[in-house]
């Protein structure tokens, strides 16, 4: 499974990769919107975690963008700014407010990877 985290965080960054990669995961970051347009051009990814501040190419624009490929999406939102327009699980994506623990991020990425496998089997 390959997944992109693109925060502007750089700690975060690392330490997710880490945690991700623990559990299986092939993983890229991005620490601003035109890294996350590269690697979305560049490779075919079963999930983006998205935060909300990056610079450089909005994060409405980037969802707009992961929405046309069907990816997945996980969008991070901050503490001031909870609410972020179209996110909803019946579109393939969720959302998650900092501050959060490592076990509320992954039980929301098994979920839509969970949501997407079953919508494969529906298709087929």
């Amino acid at each position: 499974m390959k997944v992109l985290i693109a925060a502007t965080d750089r700690d975060f960054l690392k330490s997710y990769k880490k945690l991700f990669t623990l559990e299986g995961f092939e993983v890229s970051t991005a620490f601003d919107g035109l890294q996350v347009m590269a690697w979305l051009k560049e490779k075919k990814y079963n999930l983006v975690i998205l935060d909300q501040g990056l610079p450089r190419v909005g994060a409405d624009r980037l969802a707009g963008l992961i929405r046309e490929t069907k990816i997945p999406l996980l969008m991070l939102l901050g503490e001031e700014n909870n609410t972020s327009p179209e996110v909803g699980r019946n579109n393939g994506e969720e959302s998650l407010c900092h501050p959060f623990f490592p076990e509320e991020l992954f039980e929301k990425v098994r979920g839509l990877l969970e949501a997407r496998e079953e919508e494969g089997k529906e298709a087929e």
